[in-house]
């Protein structure tokens, strides 16, 4: 991931927190960016600290699986099963102003 996403998720992380309700199901649905021992991991934190604490585990090994795992990510958070749009859409918009300050 690169350093503008993992600022955009620092800069967001209550945000998420607080707004995904079922940190296992958007785990599953990121098959593709997460291992089955990490959705082990999101699962356990849910079941035993709840959907804040997963949330954050969730958003840790984001950020260490890959330069595409933030896209991934907000796809996951666009499905409307999901009805995470506007989450989805404030990630973006706040990559956007960050890279904006650097001029790209």
């Amino acid at each position: 991931m690169d350093a503008i996403h993992k600022k955009v998720l620092a800069s967001k992380t209550t945000a998420i927190m607080n707004t995904i309700s079922n940190p296992t199901l958007i785990a599953a649905q990121l098959g593709s960016v997460f291992c089955p021992s990490d959705k082990e991991i999101i699962k356990a934190t849910e079941n035993r600290l709840g959907s804040i604490h997963a949330s954050q585990t969730l958003l840790s090994l984001l950020e260490k699986r890959g330069p595409k795992a933030f896209d991934k990510f907000l796809t996951v958070l666009k499905n409307p099963d999901n009805r995470l749009t506007h989450l989805a859409d404030d990630l973006l918009e706040a990559e956007r102003e960050l890279r904006g300050e650097q001029g790209q």
